[in-house]
């Protein structure tokens, strides 16, 4: 009985701990009181603040009503507005003292000596943990209490914030595991981030206080992800136009990128976050050449995750190329526009291949069909300024397109069933015939003869060869496909035999991966070919189920033009 009556007394405890008005900061009416439900012994009350009868629930109520009655809120907080400004000043740094002082206190030395201790030390039958709960509920209360004060008092928000960002920085950074304190000062910053971004004399210093985000470990991180989601969206929406240092941008994006690791809704208010970014953000506010790389990585990140977001994030990949026109460096920086030809290298290239990436790594096979069509879609862009110059299709084709169609056929033959591996191979075909398709007569133009030639032998034999023992009807597709690439080439005379080099090496790799289409193709063109003889006339074809009469034959004959040189009846004509 007295084991069952000790475990009824510790269920009761354990609701009366997670009880949110059992809080310390609750007590003082200061404060969020929400206390959320957890194994983490430092979000609950001290032992020594739950009640345990009805007397001492009343006397809570009345102590409660006691602080309400002392304005603490109005006091402390409201009435701070009409401080002159070294009141203020010294006040915020009065808090920050009282929080660092706390702060560096050990657990086990009860904190003796301050103002706080004098109060706790007499209570008898205190928890081992009840002082470092106190501590950090008293922590709490000082950083709700210095947050307000900075929140209302934001026209003079100088001499407030170096207090802010020193305590929030310290609580942040000396975390070795998560509290209610790390969490309260987590939001904290995220509360000033969105109400004071907007000036200038603080900004830059807020958005570097976001790093300490970073720089939790992921257990940590992830106790504070909803929180921290939820700020960065609220942040990107109201203020993304004024935040123009790509240093900015960058924590912002790593925080946004490490948010895909958790589940809902984490990951969706993080994709949301990137997603408003790039659509519906100001033009040129947030997508610069410094930030390109750090976007990429993110819209990556989402791509490759087992959610909803793998699909969405691929338009995302599209709008980021459409913002490739526009892209330079930023506006505070006086360095010109990137040189046409880095453009590939620091842009197209890694967009490509991020892409890539999503086909060779998606756990989807519906996602990984939809990238390739997104690299199809980018490819076979033709307007002016989203288009790829020559050089840069002929680095695309040879650098992403060839060796991701490769890569394809390679890991298909054994991760995917055969619907699946006729698909994504066929719309591998696609991708390279068409794109070499729409481009090749401004690529036979730009180039010289034999980047051109060495182009389109590599399209030929790359895809060609990956086609080697290919029995699921690919190959069949290939054929036709190429058959009609041949035909579009000849009619716009790229392909012609009077370029006998390209034409002799383009019959000879069709020849060695597709004979068949070479009996086709080459070998009946050459005997078609005209075929120089002593006698020039010209014999009218018949269909051989109509043949001649001998009469219509020698009908024919007389009237065929005669040659002079070879007309016998010249011979008996009177010299």
């Amino acid at each position: 009985m007295a084991d069952v009556a000790s475990s009824v007394r510790c269920q009761a405890v354990r609701r009366n701990r997670i009880d949110p008005s059992n809080s310390f900061w609750a007590l003082l009416g200061v404060g969020n009181n929400v206390v959320p439900e957890s194994d983490n012994p430092y979000r609950f009350a001290p032992e020594y603040l739950i009640c345990r009868n009805s007397a001492e629930e009343e006397a809570r109520n009345l102590a409660r009503k006691s602080v309400e009655a002392c304005r603490l809120d109005e006091i402390l907080v409201t009435e701070s507005r009409i401080l002159q400004d070294e009141a203020l000043a010294a006040y915020a740094n009065a808090i920050r003292t009282c929080a660092l002082t706390l702060l560096r206190h050990k657990a086990d030395s009860r904190f003796r000596g301050s103002g706080i201790v004098s109060i706790l030390e007499p209570i008898q039958e205190v928890e081992e943990d009840d002082a470092e709960v106190a501590k950090y509920s008293a922590l709490s209360f000082l950083m709700d209490l210095l947050t307000e004060l900075t929140l209302r008092n934001r026209t003079r928000v100088g001499l407030v914030w170096p207090h802010f960002r020193e305590v929030t920085q310290w609580l942040l950074a000396d975390s070795s595991k998560t509290t209610v304190v790390t969490e309260r000062a987590a939001v904290a910053l995220l509360r000033v981030s969105v109400r004071l971004l907007h000036q200038d004399d603080v900004r830059d210093d807020v958005l570097r206080g976001l790093n300490l985000l970073l720089k939790l470990d992921q257990d940590n991180f992830a106790t504070l992800a909803l929180p921290v989601a939820s700020g960065v969206l609220h942040c990107v929406r109201t203020h993304s136009s004024q935040i123009r240092k790509p240093s900015a941008w960058h924590t912002l994006l790593s925080i946004i990128e490490l948010l895909h690791r958790f589940p809902s809704p984490c990951l969706e208010l993080g994709f949301e976050s990137l997603r408003f970014l790039l659509l519906d953000a100001v033009e040129g506010s947030a997508v610069a050449l410094e930030t390109f790389s750090p976007f990429i990585d993110a819209v990556l990140a989402y791509a490759l995750s087992t959610s909803s977001t793998g699909m969405a994030s691929l338009d995302l990949f599209y709008a980021l190329a459409e913002k490739v026109p526009s892209v330079q460096r930023g506006p505070s920086e006086d360095s010109p526009k990137q040189e046409d030809n880095s453009r590939w290298a620091e842009l197209w290239k890694p967009l490509f291949q991020a892409i890539a990436q999503v086909v060779m790594q998606s756990a989807e096979w519906d996602v990984r069909l939809h990238a390739l069509a997104v690299v199809e879609r980018l490819s076979a862009a033709q307007d002016c300024d989203r288009a790829l110059t020559s050089a840069e299709y002929r680095l695309a084709i040879e650098n992403v397109v060839l060796p991701l169609v490769t890569t394809v056929f390679e890991t298909t033959k054994a991760n995917s069933t055969a619907e699946l591996s006729f698909k994504i191979r066929q719309k591998a075909v696609t991708l390279v015939l068409k794109t070499f398709l729409q481009h090749h007569v401004g690529l036979y133009n730009d180039l010289t003869r034999e980047q051109f030639a060495q182009l389109w032998l590599t399209v030929l034999e790359g895809t060609a060869g990956n086609l080697d023992n290919a029995n699921d009807g690919v190959a069949e597709y290939f054929n036709e496909s190429l058959k009609n690439l041949l035909l579009v080439m000849e009619t716009n005379e790229v392909l012609t035999r009077s370029d006998t080099v390209l034409w002799e090496n383009t019959a000879a790799s069709i020849k060695k991966w597709l004979p068949s289409l070479y009996e086709e193709k080459f070998v009946d063109t050459e005997i078609r070919e005209p075929v120089s003889a002593p006698d020039k006339r010209v014999i009218k074809e018949v269909p051989d189920e109509h043949p001649l009469t001998v009469k219509e034959v020698e009908q024919v004959q007389a009237d065929e033009p005669k040659d002079p040189e070879n007309d016998s009846s010249r011979e008996s004509l009177p010299e």
